[in-house]
């Protein structure tokens, strides 16, 4: 009996420790990253430990209607007015300038709040919550735009086309789960390029995310790698499909006396956005067509052969490798997804890309096969997020 008084108050100690975080976690929780993420992964693991079969249901059934609620919120601007507010708002005052129903909008403020995503202050009265904070940000609510408007119909779609393919790997782009899901005859890309604002929502996301603040270049060897042997004038560094520059921005910041120039790559309507940056050039290329640039020392690919098959990765890859000279080395910046255990953040990361592209996020298996078919071989690995392995493979041509 003394035994389970024991651990009940054990258990009693550790629930009322969860409830005081949730009131409000300590700085000091919230600022050592690896003791947030070890407490975070602990009590997402709880759950499935100790809900019975009718909460195991609640969640599982009802975690769609998660993701609707923030797209309300999103299409309101809630996160964005209540953080920016100096005083609660009422539900009136959200309902008046969209000319809503205040019952319609109480019942779906009711359920914000619960999921919270905003806080209830008093009855009807509303105020930001800590996650009204992050979504308040453009580039994260740009995320509850492509989660809802862009991908959930195709997610819905997955099961359905998984039976129609019979669970076999495709290698057409147009006929995706996506495209099913949009009732489309074009693969992903191709619908972006006809649907504007979807594809400035979608780009405006791409720049945030990659999970977590770690970044490849504060533990990547870049120096011993890559400075030490470059040739001063030749080109340094070739971002391939590198967006509006990130990556180069950060290198020049990181390194503000390099010995080639740096080089950004993507298509010409990306390009006319590109940051400023010092010492950077500018290309429009297409990186399934000849790559201009030979002999430079690093060529650099983030997130981009996620997105493809191996047939496309290797006419990709087969561009770079003409291009490349003695000295040259292939910089892949990819999720390596580990054979066992993999987190759940980078398993619903490659599950969307097998439904938006037929892609997937790969294994070192699957690296070794699709370089090596392409006529590459991976010298070494640098993981420098290890929640998701996001990682650096340096490769060189066989």
């Amino acid at each position: 009996m003394a035994e389970t008084s024991d651990s009940s108050h054990k258990y009693t100690e550790l629930v009322a420790g969860l409830e005081a975080i949730a009131a409000g976690a300590p700085e000091a929780l919230l600022s050592d990253e690896p003791l947030r993420k070890r407490l975070l992964d602990a009590a997402k693991a709880v759950i499935p430990a100790i809900e019975d079969k009718d909460d195991a249901a609640q969640r599982l059934f009802y975690t769609p209607l998660e993701l609707v609620a923030a797209r309300i919120g999103y299409n309101l601007n809630l996160f964005e007015k209540l953080t920016k507010s100096s005083v609660p708002l009422t539900t009136k005052d959200i309902a008046e300038p969209v000319g809503g129903d205040p019952a319609i909008l109480e019942r779906i403020l009711k359920y914000m709040a619960s999921l919270h995503l905003i806080k209830e202050i008093d009855v009807s009265t509303w105020g930001p919550s800590r996650l009204s904070g992050f979504f308040a940000q453009r580039a994260y609510a740009a995320g509850i735009f492509i989660s809802h408007t862009i991908l959930n119909s195709p997610w819905g779609a997955l099961p359905d086309w998984l039976e129609r393919t019979k669970y076999q790997q495709t290698h057409d782009i147009r006929d995706a789960a996506f495209s099913e899901g949009h009732g489309a005859k074009q693969g992903i890309f191709e619908w972006l390029a006809e649907h504007p604002r979807d594809a400035h929502e979608f780009n405006l996301f791409m720049t945030v995310q990659r999970y977590g603040d770690e970044f490849w270049l504060d533990s990547f060897p870049f120096e011993s790698l890559v400075l030490k042997d470059a040739t001063p004038g030749e080109p340094l560094f070739v971002d391939i499909g590198g967006g509006i520059g990130h990556q180069c921005k950060a290198l020049r910041e990181k390194f503000s006396d390099l010995p080639g120039p740096i080089i950004l790559e993507d298509q010409a309507s990306v390009i006319a956005g590109a940051l400023p940056v010092e010492g950077m050039q500018t290309l429009a290329v297409n990186f399934f067509e000849d790559q201009p640039v030979k002999d430079a020392r690093a060529y650099y690919i983030r997130n981009v052969l996620h997105n493809w098959t191996d047939d496309h990765c290797c006419k990709i890859l087969s561009h770079i490798k003409r291009a490349m000279g003695p000295k040259s080395m292939l910089l892949i910046d990819e999720m390596v997804v580990p054979t066992k255990g993999a987190h759940k953040i980078g398993m619903q990361l490659d599950i969307s890309m097998l439904t938006a592209c037929i892609a997937e996020e790969r294994s070192e298996g699957r690296w070794k096969e699709l370089l090596s078919s392409a006529g590459f071989k991976i010298d070494q690995i640098f993981t420098y997020q290890a929640e998701v392995a996001d990682s650096i493979i340096v490769a060189t041509p066989v």
